[in-house]
């Protein structure tokens, strides 16, 4: 199955579009593959959903997950809905942690004793993470 012929059935059924999508995904999870995969499902209304949906009935790697966040983080969907739907599918529902102090410090100890600013900052920059997506330091990133 051609990337051309996914994009062309994403024009006229966005839900089967999505499940071939999302199982031709998980076969090729190289970055740019799966770039040139979701695209046509963004553009399309309903499509994030479909897509969604396609994910929870197939499941995802870890590794596939990662990549998907960053074209769906890349895409710049600000649709609160889709979003939501998206994070939920990607397990990406962090729950908001309590303030701790003595892991405050000990963290603080770690990276002054451990850390590695030339490894965090090429982490930072990492397109896999995409840190810069969301957060800035020093000028870089958004």
């Amino acid at each position: 199955m051609n990337w051309a012929f996914l994009a062309a059935l994403a024009d006229t059924n966005v839900t089967d579009a999505a499940r071939r999508m999302a199982t031709r995904i998980n076969i090729s999870s190289a970055e740019h593959a799966t770039s040139k995969l979701l695209t046509p499902l963004l553009r399309r209304r309903g499509g994030v959903v479909a897509l969604a949906e396609a994910f929870r009935q197939t499941g995802l790697d870890w590794d596939v997950a990662s990549c998907c966040r960053q074209v769906l983080t890349a895409s710049r969907t600000h649709d609160p809905s889709q979003t939501l739907v998206v994070k939920q599918t990607l397990e990406l529902t962090a729950q908001p942690q309590t303030y701790d102090s003595d892991r405050i410090q000990e963290l603080a100890r770690n990276v002054l004793s451990q850390g590695d600013a030339a490894r965090g900052r090429e982490m930072y920059r990492s397109k896999i993470l995409n840190c810069t997506g969301c957060h800035q330091i020093g000028g870089v990133g958004g």
